[in-house]
């Protein structure tokens, strides 16, 4: 993958203090990931290269844990809640 100029922008769509309107651009660049609330409105801007553009999104959620064991064989201590091994 790469970026060359041109390719498009991930925009951040907000409001600040007194409802002023925000739009907050962040290029793209290779190694480069960007987490952000799914509720913040976002778009992308135009693509002005030759070459295809790849997006790829998801959604991540937390996981209750029922339980006081991780699957890495740890256990977590109910007193404080640090890590030790279950051998």
């Amino acid at each position: 993958m790469n970026s060359p100029d041109g390719c498009a922008d991930l925009v951040l769509h907000g409001y600040g203090f007194n409802r002023v309107e925000s739009f907050t651009p962040i290029a793209p660049a290779v190694g480069k990931i960007i987490f952000f609330n799914s509720f913040v409105p976002h778009f992308t801007s135009v693509n002005d290269t030759i070459e295809d553009r790849f997006t790829i999104s998801f959604n991540l959620r937390p996981v209750e844990v029922n339980d006081l064991s991780f699957p890495n064989n740890h256990s977590v201590s109910p007193d404080n809640r640090i890590g030790e091994n279950s051998e």
